[in-house]
């Protein structure tokens, strides 16, 4: 990926919102500064994408949504080069840790058991804060609050905090309405 090959992607992928999607993710002057703002770039669409199905969900179904963003980075050689990726909670949230061979700690097994806590609540009752944690808020299109959680190896906090900046928020909206497509991959 090149500064020029990025910004050549975003024209094509986004058209007329182009410039305000380079002004939001610069694709900078360098290989390492256009992967990074490619790389916020996907994680923010795949929220949009998640913001605008929970908003959807809420208005068909009329049941309250819990969104979250996974940050903790499970332990491990690659931790550095792969962070928190697709699914990686899973094996925090049935409890699975032992099953593996990576070096989990005190801090994964605190978060595990908090994870299974919040998934066995919303199974049991469609609140993941029944037992009293009220770290999760629950999302509303006024809102628009997730969970966030971890961050580096070691970070077992969950905080509360908006899916999206409003202004990135109104740019995927607006791709959405001139015919672009969101999603995680």
């Amino acid at each position: 990926l090149t500064p020029d090959s990025y910004r050549a992607q975003i024209e094509t992928n986004y058209g007329p919102l182009a410039a305000e999607v380079l002004a939001a993710y610069p694709p900078g002057d360098s290989a390492e500064t256009a992967k990074a703002s490619r790389d916020a770039l996907a994680r923010d669409r795949g929220l949009a994408a998640m913001a605008l199905w929970a908003e959807s969900r809420q208005t068909t179904s009329g049941k309250p949504v819990y969104a979250y963003l996974w940050n903790h980075v499970e332990p491990g050689p690659e931790a550095a080069r792969y962070k928190a990726f697709h699914s990686s909670e899973i094996p925090y949230v049935f409890g699975t840790l032992d099953t593996s061979d990576r070096s989990f700690g005190d801090v994964d097994r605190a978060l595990s058991e908090r994870a299974m806590t919040w998934w066995a609540n919303w199974v049991k009752s469609g609140d993941p804060n029944a037992t009293g944690d009220h770290a999760w808020p629950q999302y509303t299109a006024g809102g628009r609050m997730i969970v966030e959680v971890g961050g580096e190896v070691g970070d077992d906090t969950a905080t509360p905090r908006p899916v999206l900046p409003a202004d990135r928020l109104d740019l995927f909206r607006r791709h959405v309405a001139n015919g672009g497509r969101l999603g995680l991959f």
